[in-house]
C-alpha cells in the first residue's frame, strides 16, 4: 500500500462549542465562521474548515451514529454513551524522527482487536480540535504493523466496514 503518515501531531486545543463558535449550520452563517478566524473562504483553510463543517452537518450513512466532538468531555461523553465506562482507547503510532513522503509500506501483522462495539473518532481539519466520531454496528476496528520502504514502522488502528458495491 502507499501510505503516507506524519510524525509530528497538531497541538490539539479543546474548546466548548460556545466559547469557540463552531457551528455546523454552515450554509447560514459560513461569513461569521469565516471572519471569526480571520480567513478568507476561497483559501484552502476556508475549504478545509468548509469540509469539516458540512461532514459534521451531513445526515451520515444509514446504520451509522455520528457526532462532532469539539471538547473532551463531549467526545468521552460520546463514547462512554455508545461503549459504556470500561473502554481502551487506541490510536496510530508512528515510530520515526520525521514524518516521511507517500511510500509503500507492507503490513507485518493485523489483529483484531477484542469486542463488537467500536467508536472511531478522526481529526478534522478546523481552526481548533473538532473530532468526527462514529459508531456503525458493522465497523470491526484492527491494529496492524506496518513497515516502509525506508524501515519506517508504523502501528496503525484501522476500521474496517462491510459497504455493498453496485
Amino acid at each position: 500500500m502507499n501510505l503516507h503518515f506524519t510524525k509530528k501531531r497538531p497541538k490539539i486545543d479543546f474548546f466548548t462549542a460556545k466559547s469557540r463558535g463552531f457551528d455546523t449550520l454552515f450554509i447560514k452563517r459560513s461569513s461569521k465562521i469565516y471572519n471569526r478566524f480571520s480567513v478568507k473562504p476561497d483559501s484552502m483553510e476556508g475549504q478545509d474548515m468548509k469540509q469539516t463543517l458540512k461532514k459534521c452537518e451531513d445526515k451520515g450513512i444509514e446504520g451509522e451514529e455520528k457526532y462532532c466532538a469539539t471538547s473532551l468531555e463531549s467526545m468521552v461523553d460520546f463514547v462512554t454513551t455508545k461503549l459504556g465506562k470500561k473502554v481502551k482507547a487506541i490510536s496510530t503510532e508512528v515510530n520515526a524522527k520525521e514524518s516521511t513522503s507517500l511510500q509503500k509500506y507492507e503490513v507485518e501483522l493485523a489483529k483484531k482487536r477484542v469486542g463488537d462495539k467500536v467508536v472511531v473518532c478522526h481529526k478534522q481539519i478546523y481552526p481548533y480540535a473538532v473530532f468526527y466520531c462514529h459508531e456503525t454496528v458493522a465497523t470491526r476496528a484492527y491494529t496492524v504493523s506496518m513497515v516502509g520502504v525506508d524501515g519506517m514502522k508504523v502501528n496503525a488502528v484501522v476500521e474496517l466496514f462491510p459497504f455493498a458495491i453496485s
